[in-house]
């Protein structure tokens, strides 16, 4: 009776420094995260400078629908997107659309010509985008050095003036012309697009 008494009393001792312990390794990863999406940030703010790519950034809180995305951009003169990375057995893809678009897995699958799609892992983004959910955006190419992602753009999108882009962080939108994008951006990373035409499902 006394060795579990003992017992007891050790675990309970001990309770406080484990929590402890929690505690901090969760402060410690977040802190992580934060250099980690500061330096990538940075890495993108770095290289549209270099290409002499104007972009303007707009602060604000976080956001997590595309409702407040969509206010956000509208307040800024330009047009919200919705960035969806997906995957196959072997080949990624990137589909930037409108944020009201209905969005199929089935419908994106027949489009490319390839067999079933599912999203990308949270740490799939991170690796080939330097991003999390929520955050998603095509400027995270600028990290996909190997070229592993296919960026698929929708019609409507590359009619637009003005998109806001997230730069790995959705507490920042940057207002940038598509023309730069088109024209400018993506050449410079040695990328191509697909467009949806408007008689394909997503139109």
């Amino acid at each position: 009776m006394s060795n579990m008494l003992e017992s007891l009393q050790l675990n309970i001792a001990f309770f406080p420094v484990i929590t402890t312990i929690k505690s901090s390794t969760f402060f410690i990863l977040l802190f992580m995260d934060q250099v980690i999406t500061q330096r990538n940030i940075r890495t993108i703010s770095n290289y549209l400078c270099r290409a002499g790519i104007v972009f303007e950034a707009f602060h604000h809180e976080p956001v997590l629908t595309c409702e407040e995305g969509k206010k956000i951009a509208q307040n800024a003169g330009a047009h919200c997107c919705k960035s969806l990375l997906l995957r196959n057995k072997k080949r990624f893809f990137l589909f930037v659309i409108p944020p009201d678009d209905r969005f199929s897995a089935k419908e994106a699958s027949e489009f490319l010509g390839c067999g079933h799609l599912s999203f990308a892992a949270e740490e799939e983004l991170a690796e080939l985008l330097g991003t999390f959910r929520g955050a998603v955006c095509l400027l995270g190419l600028i990290f996909d050095k190997e070229h592993k992602v296919e960026l698929i753009l929708d019609e409507k999108i590359l009619n637009c003036d003005f998109i806001n882009c997230h730069p790995c962080t959705n507490d920042q939108s940057w207002e940038i012309s598509m023309k730069e994008i088109t024209d400018h951006l993506l050449p410079s990373l040695g990328y191509s697009y697909r467009v949806f035409k408007k008689s394909d499902p997503f139109a």
